[in-house]
């Protein structure tokens, strides 16, 4: 019957009225059941199309695209919808690339099979449904591995499991039931140590909830001590530590008592002492001081060697109080633990960085662990940063700007399902697989994905489903708002944004394209090809553009060839990519153009007073020919005089045209700059022109600072500012200027990742900058003209750091010498890495 159906569809000009029929004849996995054709023509006589558009648009709705194109060409059917099925393919290419994605990376954890994405991209292309019919084929399949793959594993535990503690079996058992394998076998490869369990989900939850919440303080105490008192057996059996097994335990118990008794810095001191122990940190005797909320000290034992990545603190803050309103933070960067030892029982809200730990908390820490034993001191130290960290926002556990970045997708995949544990939400496999694949690990758009789809504070969820993760991909409101922050991101680096995008655009739905330097270049010039300034003028290296943004993340490269950062990130931020690349081109030739303001305004001053010796013969020869042609009566004489001038003057023009063109081009070629030779170069420049006016000091590392940018155009910037130091202090109560400018070394951010800089503090002894300029000068736009008086130097100053992707910013006033202090920030130079790159393992 198919072989019929296909005769008579093929020569039938009226097969548009079989939508139904045609569809599934071009199925190109697997021949159609002789009942689905049959019911199909009957459906199609049933409820024939009225028009071969609306046939064209019940094929594209379908997915049977192969038809759908065949139908929209052959009856010439318009652009409308050429475009609604290059949509529609598109969409479903992006959707068949994810779950391809989720696939592959549970094949891997089991070691199972792969599936080409080619081979799926072809079959959605003719038809969704074999796609999505080859995809259950391939998960099918998978499950079945992991079955085999698991009782493998429950094999080698069962014959390890007499030699090993409770505690580790358990956390085995639970990474095997969630087929988180790798942890699994990386658990099941070490010795049976409890307290190196694999991965978020290899350490068990303590006590999910407390049994007693109606009791006080003392009445439990007294479960835990006194001989007199008659706790519940479950409580004997399940929650009280035995000194002989858990002596740490024990020495926290006795030390609530005694603080509890009496809250003094003694008593608060020691409890500090017994919980850095119970966390497996062995300190120092604390410090500890009073304030109006209670005692302070500090907690020193919750870092984790598996956090590198996330920003947990290497020391909290441990305040204990009894009732009372909640503490303030005066450094909402770091975090205070609030413990309350007489809990209110309306809590109130707690300030940016401050978390309350009750004290059933500790009682839970306290718990055993599977078996009659204690936890771990892993456990404990991860159930204590789960509870915490689920009250702290996002941003203070995983920052926006900054961090390290993983290498690979493993640490991404870890520190993903880490992150997501310590913010108190459970997740399965396929859902950080997602995040991994939707975010690419760019910090940006992991913190813009997770605030979307967790909400914040109390309405935090507790799981994320893949479901969560379908309704976030599905919805017009979140794309866009995700869209709108990680562009933002990029854009905080012109350069780096320019050749970002160009890559984003480049990829085009092809996951595996890459590209090399010219293929920017040639995309960006036809992009700006509208006869203004060119693409090579304003991004005049593009190597050293895409470097950055290799460094920031958003690139990644093997040998010649760059790719942007993962296909998910590049299918999420699809839309609008021109009109950011536009905004993008006219910053960036803005400030192409006060440099060049500039550039042109030093260079004339200079050619004029070094080429004056030169140009002295020529003036010489004009002014004789001028005075032949005043003090001649002769008509011939005055007029060859005169021609003999101005061809003098012409001469005299075209040379200083020359000269300002070669100089300028020159001064905006980019070399290796050691830093801190430049500032000692302008300091004795400086003091030889001031001599007793100025003293400038410089402070720089031994160590060489390195940046690749036109030493002109820095020393130009830097001259900038201390011209204006100098002017600030240009008045009687300035006998002497002084001028300070301090070199170092620090990571900061771009572009949403943090690279190494050369940072320079400029600072002087002068009256400061008036507030209205200050939130002109860090308004963060390069304006043609400021109000308020202010001179040019500072957009000068900002358009050429900035051309190198550096940021030039007004601190405020200087703590070291009373009067304005500027910073200017430059990314160090970084040579190429071109060492080749096994992608399947690169983000």
């Amino acid at each position: 019957m198919t072989d019929l159906l296909h005769d008579i569809m093929a020569s039938s000009d009226q097969r548009w009225r079989y939508p139904a029929t045609i569809g599934l004849l071009s199925d190109p996995v697997r021949p159609s059941p002789d009942l689905q054709l049959a019911q199909a023509v009957a459906l199609d006589l049933a409820k024939p199309p009225d028009t071969a558009e609306t046939a064209a648009e019940q094929l594209i709705g379908d997915g049977d695209f192969a038809a759908a194109d065949e139908l929209i060409s052959g009856a010439s059917l318009g652009d409308q919808l050429d475009e609604a099925l290059r949509k529609a393919r598109e969409s479903a290419l992006r959707d068949v690339d994810r779950r391809h994605n989720e696939l592959l990376e549970r094949s891997k954890r089991c070691e199972g099979e792969a599936v080409e994405r080619r081979r799926l991209a072809s079959l959605c292309h003719t038809r969704r449904a074999a796609s999505e019919t080859a995809l259950a084929d391939w998960q099918e399949r998978i499950e079945e591995t992991e079955q085999n793959y698991a009782l493998q594993l429950e094999e080698r535990l069962l014959a390890v499991a007499g030699t090993s503690t409770p505690v580790w079996v358990e956390a085995v058992l639970t990474c095997i039931k969630a087929r988180e394998f790798p942890a699994a076998n990386m658990m099941l490869d070490g010795p049976p140590d409890a307290g190196t369990p694999g991965g978020p989900l290899g350490v068990p939850y303590g006590q999910e909830r407390w049994p007693w919440p109606h009791l006080g303080l003392t009445d439990i105490l007294a479960w835990y001590e006194n001989p007199d008192a008659e706790p519940p057996p479950d409580f004997v059996n399940r929650w009280r530590p035995d000194p002989r097994t858990d002596p740490v335990g024990s020495r926290l118990v006795r030390a609530l008592q005694e603080m509890c008794g009496e809250l003094s810095l003694s008593t608060v001191q020691t409890f500090a002492d017994a919980l850095d122990e119970l966390l497996g940190f062995e300190s120092t005797r604390h410090t500890a001081e009073e304030t109006e909320s209670g005692i302070r000290t500090t907690i020193n034992g919750l870092q984790d060697p598996r956090f590198t990545r996330i920003a947990i603190p290497a020391s909290w803050a441990l305040l204990v109080g009894s009732s009372g309103p909640p503490p303030e933070n005066d450094d909402p960067s770091q975090v205070t633990v609030w413990l309350e030892l007489t809990p209110s029982e309306a809590a109130a809200p707690l300030p940016r960085g401050v978390v309350r730990m009750l004290p059933e908390l500790l009682y839970r820490l306290l718990a055993r662990g599977a078996g009659a034993g204690p936890m771990s001191t892993s456990e404990r130290r991860i159930n204590l940063l789960r509870a915490l960290c689920r009250q702290l926002p996002l941003q203070q556990l995983f920052p926006e700007q900054g961090g390290i970045q993983p290498t690979s997708a493993h640490e991404l995949r870890d520190d993903m399902a880490w992150l997501l544990d310590l913010l108190g939400v459970r997740a399965r496999g396929a859902v950080v697989d997602a995040l991994c694949y939707d975010t690419a690990g760019y910090r940006p758009a992991i913190i813009a994905a997770l605030e979307s789809l967790l909400a914040g504070g109390g309405n935090r969820p507790r799981e994320l489903t893949m479901t969560d993760i379908a309704e976030w991909r599905r919805s017009r409101e979140a794309l866009v708002d995700f869209r709108g922050r990680v562009f933002q991101a990029l854009m905080s680096e012109l350069d780096v944004a320019a050749v970002s995008l160009a890559a984003l655009a480049l990829q085009d739905n092809e996951p595996d394209r890459r590209f090399g330097e010219n293929e920017v270049r040639e995309w960006l010039g036809i992009f700006a090809g509208d006869g203004s300034e060119p693409v090579t003028a304003v991004l005049p290296d593009f190597e050293s553009s895409l470097r950055r943004a290799v460094s920031a993340g958003i690139l990644r490269h093997s040998g010649e060839q760059y790719g942007f950062r993962g296909p998910g990130l590049a299918a999420m931020l699809g839309d609008d990519v021109e009109g950011y690349v536009e905004e993008t081109l006219n910053e960036l030739r803005q400030q192409h153009q006060l440099v060049l303001e500039q550039v042109n305004l030093q260079m004339r001053n200079e050619t004029l007073s070094s080429s004056l010796h030169t140009m002295k013969t020529d003036l010489h020869e004009l002014r004789t020919a001028l005075k032949q042609a005043i003090g001649t009566d002769s008509l011939d004489i005055a007029s060859s005089a005169l021609v003999t001038g101005a061809e003098r003057a012409a001469k005299i023009e075209k040379r200083c045209a020359e000269l300002v063109i070669a100089r300028g081009q020159e001064m905006l070629v980019n070399e290796r700059v050691d830093v801190g030779e430049l500032l000692e170069e302008l300091r004795r420049g400086f003091e030889s022109k001031n001599p007793a006016r100025l003293t400038v000091t410089v402070r720089a590392p031994e160590e060489p600072l390195v940046i690749f940018a036109s030493r002109y155009l820095v020393r130009l910037a830097i001259e900038n500012l201390m011209t204006n130091a100098m002017q600030a202090q240009d008045g009687p109560e300035f006998a002497v200027a002084s001028i300070g400018l301090t070199l170092t070394n620090q990571p900061i951010a771009i572009a949403g990742t943090q690279v190494d800089c050369a940072v320079i503090d400029v600072e002087d002894d002068g009256p400061g900058v008036a507030e209205h300029v200050a939130a002109s000068i860090n308004s963060g736009k390069v304006l043609p003209e400021r109000p308020n008086g202010l001179g040019r130097g500072i957009d000068f100053t900002r358009a050429h750091i900035a051309r190198f992707g550096g940021r030039l910013y007004l601190v405020g006033r200087s703590s070291a010498m009373n009067g304005a202090h500027f910073r200017v920030q430059l990314p160090l130079s970084e040579e190429p890495d071109r060492e080749e790159v096994n992608e399947g393992e690169r983000i």
